[in-house]
């Protein structure tokens, strides 16, 4: 695989401003050879990303189309992608924009704040396997070989929870369950061969 020698990030602000920074593919390789690793380098220099709701990230085609670069395969595809001019074989550009989802009606808010008052008839976490109860047997869970937890640092079994903020970071199904670093976004990964794919 041929990477170019620049990557070069262009922050999108809602306010129509761009920030933009270069980083020497040879000199961060770790960070962009990964696009995990971009992502969290983006997010930690940037960390008002993380107020929006969502972030995006894309490239601009010859035909001024924005792609979406959503995993590791987008971004090792457009890395990889023979581009035409010579120019762009040796600097590559991902553009980031922060997207704001609307507000909702003050009448659709409404609705929900009266729907919210109202006792729950499922529970809040639909689908959640309490790593506490005893008809689950923790023989019977996957092994996540070689990761540990980094609150109880112990081996973890069943799904690995994986911070998409913090860079090498992971929860076991017994910590997450108790809300253990909470306030960051984290991915669900239930089986090892999953993982291999993520990071």
């Amino acid at each position: 695989m041929v990477f170019p020698d620049a990557l070069k990030i262009t922050i999108l602000r809602e306010n129509g401003e761009q920030e933009n920074f270069l980083m020497a593919v040879n000199r961060h390789r770790e960070v962009c050879h990964s696009f995990d690793n971009l992502r969290n380098e983006i997010v930690a220099r940037h960390p008002e990303l993380l107020q929006l709701d969502e972030v995006k990230f894309f490239w601009i085609d010859d035909e001024k189309d924005e792609i979406t670069i959503q995993n590791h395969a987008d971004y090792f595809d457009y890395m990889d992608s023979n581009l035409g001019a010579t120019a762009s074989q040796h600097k590559r550009r991902i553009y980031v924009k922060g997207v704001r989802k609307p507000a909702k009606p003050a009448q659709e808010s409404q609705e929900e704040s009266s729907a919210a008052e109202e006792p729950a008839a499922v529970p809040l976490r639909v689908g959640f396997v309490d790593a506490t109860d005893t008809a689950v047997q923790p023989d019977s869970m996957p092994i996540h070989t070689n990761i540990v937890c980094d609150v109880c640092d112990e081996t973890i079994r069943g799904h690995r929870y994986k911070c998409l903020q913090c860079f090498n970071y992971d929860l076991c199904m017994r910590c997450e369950a108790k809300f253990r670093h909470k306030d960051h976004l984290a991915v669900r990964i239930p089986t090892p061969e999953q993982g291999q794919r993520s990071g």
